[in-house]
């Protein structure tokens, strides 16, 4: 990110304390201020010199506990914590409801955020918005929301399976859900500037349900990260705004449910009508499964944007992705950083080149293989740093014909 210097430093998005008390982010594209406690405006946003301002409804807030890029306020109800975290693009907060007892809190049923500032729209202002992304302006946006159990899987992962990768698939936490967990939609509305979520109380006091539970009324971010992912497990599910914290995923993950594969949108301005000449793709490997290499191809979509619309069912068909450009083959099940992957081929820039004229260009990655765990599971760098997504392109700067 550029420093008011005109330097740049790298994205830090741990959370430390502020001279005035109020906490933020080292160093965020996005600026973000959360409450140090002790007031009720959990949090302001800054977008495109907008702000939004995010205040819990149910009391004064605690002093958090800080912890690398989260923040939690603890006992907001009683039995229930409220956590934020802080990423390149934004916030999401999440409540975690750790008992039955909290659980059937009649607070729980209607769990509200009161918005102001000028990131409201001319509709939100006047509270007569009639949904939550209508209430804001353009430079923000807020995914649905979702909220989980603890429910562990009877399917046992393989034993080739890594610990971390194992923790990822099975164990919820505020990151997402295990592969055994109840889940539900968490519908949303505005009641004049106050955004209101109605929690499903049959799996809050249901008796099979595994706390803690999680309701994750996701993200105050500005207009998202252009990346997301799809899942041949949940075919419906769009992750725009959801399941985002254990990085870009790609590969069958070993579970008997979840497959992903991983998008990233990029602008063409700058060699829009251009010819160009070669097209590189690179982005960091987080993780990977297998301790030996393995493949992974890069496609370019016939889609020209993606957004919270986009699922398996609608984003994965052959059509969409076409012929592979170019694969990958490497490792990193150490988890060691700044494991570059790079694509380069005369296939990727002919695609690249026939998005020239087109305003943007959507790039994705999939396992070679999608049949195992073993032969593909990998996880790659979804921030804004230096070892996130990059398309770089070479080109002419005469005019195409």
């Amino acid at each position: 990110m550029r420093k008011s210097d005109g330097t740049w430093r790298d994205v830090d998005t741990t959370l430390r304390k502020n001279v005035d008390g109020s906490v933020s982010p080292i160093a965020s594209p996005y600026p973000v201020t959360l409450s140090g406690g002790g007031d009720s405006i959990l949090a302001r946003q800054v977008s495109n010199k907008q702000e939004l301002v995010w205040n819990w409804t149910a009391g004064t807030l605690p002093k958090p506990k800080l912890s690398d890029s989260t923040a939690t306020y603890a006992e907001v109800l009683p039995g229930v914590d409220l956590l934020v975290q802080v990423d390149g693009y934004g916030f999401s907060e999440v409540l975690v409801v750790k008992n039955a007892v909290a659980a059937r809190n009649p607070a729980l049923s209607q769990v509200k955020f009161a918005l102001s500032g000028d990131g409201l729209s001319a509709a939100g202002l006047a509270g007569t918005a009639g949904s939550v992304n209508a209430a804001i302006s353009e430079n923000f946006t807020v995914g649905e929301a979702y909220m989980w159990d603890s429910a562990r899987s009877d399917v046992p992962m393989p034993t080739s399976a890594p610990a971390s990768d194992v923790k990822d698939a099975t164990i919820s936490d505020a990151g997402g859900p295990g592969n055994g967990a109840a889940q539900a939609v968490v519908p949303m509305r505005m009641d004049g500037t106050t955004l209101v979520l109605s929690p499903d109380t049959a799996m809050l006091t249901s008796p099979v349900t595994k706390f803690p539970v999680y309701i994750d009324p996701k993200s105050s971010a500005p207009v998202r990260s252009y990346w997301t992912m799809i899942n041949s497990g949940h075919t419906t599910q769009s992750y725009w705004n959801y399941d985002r914290s254990s990085h870009a995923k790609v590969g069958n993950a070993g579970d008997g449910t979840n497959m992903y594969r991983s998008l990233f949108q990029f602008s063409t301005s700058a060699w829009k009508g251009k010819t160009v000449t070669a097209a590189e793709f690179h982005v960091d490997l987080e993780h990977s499964w297998s301790c030996s290499n393995t493949s992974t191809q890069i496609h370019v979509l016939s889609n020209a944007t993606i957004g919270s619309g986009n699922t398996w069912s609608n984003t994965s068909s052959s059509t969409i992705w076409g012929s592979s450009l170019d694969t990958a083959s490497n490792e990193n099940c150490d988890d060691a950083s700044g494991v570059d992957t790079e694509w380069q081929s005369a296939a990727l820039t002919s695609a690249v080149n026939g998005k020239a004229s087109a305003a943007s260009i959507v790039v994705g990655l999939r396992a070679a293989d999608e049949s195992s765990a073993a032969n593909g599971w990998k996880k790659f760098d979804e921030t804004s740093g230096a070892g996130g997504a990059q398309l770089s392109v070479t080109y002419n700067t005469a005019q195409r014909d």
